[in-house]
């Protein structure tokens, strides 16, 4: 071997069969393995090569071992509640040496010591980027926005475990000691449990966010104390991890104090650089993209290429893994645009690809099976302990805030889980001897057995529907109709606001019959890891709560409110407007949705539909909305109603569309749910420029269009008759009768029933009916498999497939029941309201909502 600018001194043979190199520079470098350089990349089997003797071709088949069994074990857990980190820890387990590695030959071929260091470098990098990601998607304002009791818990699930599991790994030190010999006749020393007690004692946010995100529980009352708490106990945690890894580092190596207060002045200099240099760059940055618009790609680069030169320079100045890199990703602003377009393009690679590389290297450095029952029992020991007093950490100030008892065992077992930020700390303490392979390898087992413990309990007995769930309805037909009448829009694209607004003014509110609405907008949480529900301050501005700022363009949100608030300003305060904002994931936004429903007593709650026009003139589809769209149909503690906004096509339009007449068109069948549609005409019918016509479907004799000649005695039919009875009575014979039409359509099948439809083209803009209908009735015989949207029922489906062409809107609407389910794949039952002869029809806002 030639080794250039280095005198060669002498060669000593080491026990493993590596060697000991020492140079002219007088230094030894312990072990060194020589590649030969033909040795790298494989020519192929047609060659004669084999590739497994390459190091090029084994990286790729670890890559890909480690992908597969990785993603294999997280799918197949997923239907126990499991999240991402026991099945993606398990497989690195699975594939690593004590499950596969037994195998001679399974470790000689995709372990070969040659390949290692790539592996591990490779590993290194890729925890390094997941961790900057980590940084991306948290919010650090979550500090300010915690209460009292989010501190406390975040205080005492740091300070208590930490003391209970070091005096425990003192009173466990003599028996370690006396009894417990583990591989390589290797005691476990005092030492090292005292790290056991230490690592195993923090609570990283990232771990329970992640966890909360699997369980889908971010939006709910529990995942936000658990958010907030784990922030709290994580800051505490990780900057004493720091310190600890810093200091012993550089007094292991007998560096002295002067080198690692070096080493501590360089990292407080590399925060001061990030915070004032590099934070007000990245947001220059994106103030430079237009709002709606993507992030230019010259922009992202340079995250990147900063990305790269932190981590260099974190391995320059002998700084932890995860500081510099988790560093950067706090002072990237989190969300849209530059926050969501980072985690975006990277999320997906380095979850799937680069950290079950990771995980894989830890499985590889995971060896169990010749450890003794002295080893386990004083380890678990330690890491039982640390639970224990994370346990009743959170337990102790859940009781004095006189939380649910359900609720706070949840919140606790949630807050003892673990996860990758943990494992990545085990590793480094490790690496640098403050704990030994033994303590190392029962640290990570526990943590898929801990965490798939927990959330399975913690998704088995929490749920978090049982806080809006009324055991009373809450329907338009038992409000007083000269009495308030409480309204919750949802939006999702300003768009739509036009036709929500028109229908709220149709609504027609009066001063016998005030409105309130609350409007929520919603957006996908995208590149942060914490859900943010927002009330928006009424007495922002003197210009009747106008978000007025001249010097800018207002927001996408802030139009939105304005467009609102000038609706509640023109009634003269017979409507009362508040506004909310909710960032979060679909699989989740049902719970802030249902929540504020039931914390502000609405009757009626709109759900904007899953498709629509874009600002482009495009027709946008979302997967997520229509999800959280049928989640709320189901356990909405109120009436629903989705409106199907057929829109302009696509052009664009005036937030504002005065109107001198609005054509309503109520389709009625039969059944509560069109009893709840048509009651909702009644207050539409008072407005002065409102046209309502009630088209009443019979079912037609087969040939004929003659109805058929029965009378429906069931309880369901009297109450349909007594209604449209009282419709006409109320309606048609009062003032502005003339605006009202009452006719009956007879029809055979869901054919009839479309070309029906289409013959009233252009004659209305709004049309309302009911969601289910009896599938079982001739009319809607045969068209159940052809529905696309199930969620709307057959008629809704039908209205909804011509609003787009006929640019009109449709509302169908849904009555609270208190017996709605789901079919076991998440879709809404199809129950409805029994028409047969013989049947018979017998708090405030979580405490992390802020102002702005």
């Amino acid at each position: 071997m030639e080794l250039a600018n280095y005198e060669y001194s002498k060669m000593l043979p080491l026990v493993n069969g590596s060697s000991a190199l020492t140079y002219g520079l007088h230094r030894t470098y312990g072990k060194v393995m020589c590649i030969a350089e033909h040795k790298l990349a494989c020519k192929g089997i047609f060659y004669g090569d084999n590739p497994f003797k390459f190091v090029n071709p084994v990286f790729l088949a670890q890559l890909t071992i480690g992908s597969f069994f990785t993603s294999a074990c997280y799918f197949l857990l997923r239907p126990m509640f499991q999240p991402a980190i026991v099945g993606q820890l398990l497989g690195g387990i699975i594939a690593g040496s004590s499950v596969l590695g037994l195998n001679e030959t399974y470790e000689e071929l995709i372990f070969p010591p040659k390949s290692m260091k790539l592996l591990e470098t490779m590993s290194l990098f890729g925890c390094m980027v997941f961790l900057f990601l980590v940084g991306v998607r948290m919010d650090m304002g979550i500090l300010k926005r915690s209460g009292s009791r989010e501190w406390s818990i975040g205080i005492l699930t740091y300070i208590l475990p930490l003391l209970l599991s070091i005096a425990v790994s003192f009173l466990l030190h003599n028996y370690a000691h006396e009894h417990t010999q583990v591989d390589n006749h290797t005691d476990i020393k005092s030492r090292d449990l005292l790290f056991v007690a230490t690592f195993t004692s923090m609570t990283s946010f990232h771990v329970i966010s992640c966890i909360l995100h699997d369980l889908k529980l971010l939006n709910s009352e529990l995942g936000r104390i658990a958010g907030s708490s784990s922030m709290i106990s994580g800051m505490l945690g990780w900057i004493s991890i720091t310190m600890i890894f810093t200091i012993k580092q550089h007094v292991r190596g007998g560096l002295g104090v002067m080198t690692c207060f070096k080493v501590l002045i360089s990292m407080v200099v590399i925060v001061i650089l990030m915070i004032f240099i590099i934070r007000p760059l990245l947001t220059w940055m994106s103030r430079q993209t237009p709002e709606g618009k993507h992030i230019k790609e010259s922009f992202t680069i340079v995250v990147f290429v900063l990305l790269l030169v932190c981590c260099f320079l974190s391995q320059l100045f002998g700084q932890p893994a995860f500081f510099v890199p988790i560093a950067l990703g706090l002072v990237v602003p989190d969300g849209p645009p530059l926050g969501s377009t980072v985690v975006d393009k990277t999320d997906c690679f380095v979850s799937y690809v680069m950290l079950p590389l990771y995980f894989l290297v830890t499985g590889e450095h995971v060896y169990v099976s010749g450890l003794k029952a002295g080893t386990w029992f004083v380890v678990l020991t330690v890491i039982l302990t640390a639970t224990l007093g994370k346990f009743v950490g959170t337990i102790l100030p859940c009781l004095y805030y006189q939380m649910p008892f359900k609720d706070s065992i949840s919140l606790a077992l949630l807050l003892c889980s673990l996860g990758v930020v943990d494992v990545q700390s085990y590793t480094r303490a490790e690496q640098l001897g403050f704990i030994n392979n033994p303590s190392f390898s029962i640290m990570v087992m526990t943590v898929p057995v801990m965490t798939g413990i927990f959330s399975f309990i913690v998704k088995t007995i929490y749920d978090p529907s049982r806080r809006y769930m009324r055991y009373r309805r809450r329907t338009i037909e038992d409000t007083k109709r000269h009495s308030e009448l409480r309204i919750l829009v949802c939006i999702n694209n300003q768009e739509s606001v036009p036709a929500i607004i028109n229908v709220l003014e149709a609504s027609n509110p009066a001063k016998e019959s005030p409105m309130g609405v609350y409007v929520l907008n919603l957006f996908e949480l995208v590149g942060r890891a914490t859900p943010l529900f927002v009330a928006h301050d009424r007495t922002r501005s003197k210009d009747n709560g106008l978000f007025c700022n001249y010097n800018t363009r207002p927001t996408y949100t802030q139009r939105i409110i304005n467009a609102f608030r000038i609706f509640e300003s023109n009634t003269k305060g017979i409507v009362f407007v508040q506004t909310y904002t909710c960032i979060g994931p679909y699989a989740t936004m049902h719970d802030d949705i249902c929540t504020l429903a039931a914390d502000k007593c609405t009757a009626f709650l709109i759900l904007p539909f899953h498709k629509f026009w874009s600002s482009e003139g495009e027709l946008a589809d979302s997967a997520g909305q229509r999800n959280m769209n049928k989640q709320v149909l189901a356990k909405s503690p109120c009436s629903v109603g989705i409106l199907v906004d057929g829109g302009a096509n696509g052009k664009p339009r005036s937030i504002f569309e005065s109107w001198s007449s609005y054509r309503i068109a109520v389709i009625f069948y039969g059944g509560a749910d069109d009893r709840e549609a048509l009651i909702y005409t009644y207050r539409m019918a008072d407005h002065p420029n409102v046209k309502l016509s009630v088209i009443r479907l019979v079912e037609a004799k087969q040939g004929t269009a003659s109805p058929v000649d029965y009378c429906d005695y069931s309880m369901e039919g009297k109450l349909d008759g007594e209604l449209i009875n009282e419709f006409k009575t109320t309606t048609m014979l009062g003032v502005g009768c003339n605006r009202v039409s009452y006719f009956e359509e007879a029809v055979t099948d869901s054919r009839d029933i479309i070309n029906m439809i289409q013959s009233k083209d252009d004659c209305y803009d709004l049309i309302l009916t009911g969601r289910r209908h009896d599938n079982s009735s001739q009319i809607f015989k045969g068209n159940t498999e052809q529905i696309k949207f199930p969620e709307l029922g057959s008629l809704g489906d039908m209205l909804a497939s011509i609003a787009f062409k006929n640019m009109v809107s449709v509302l169908i609407v849904q009555q609270h029941t208190l017996t709605e389910q789901l079919n076991g794949d998440g879709s809404i039952k199809m129950l409805g309201p029994s028409l047969n002869m013989d049947s018979s029809r017998c708090s405030n806002i979580s405490s992390s909502s802020i102002n702005l």
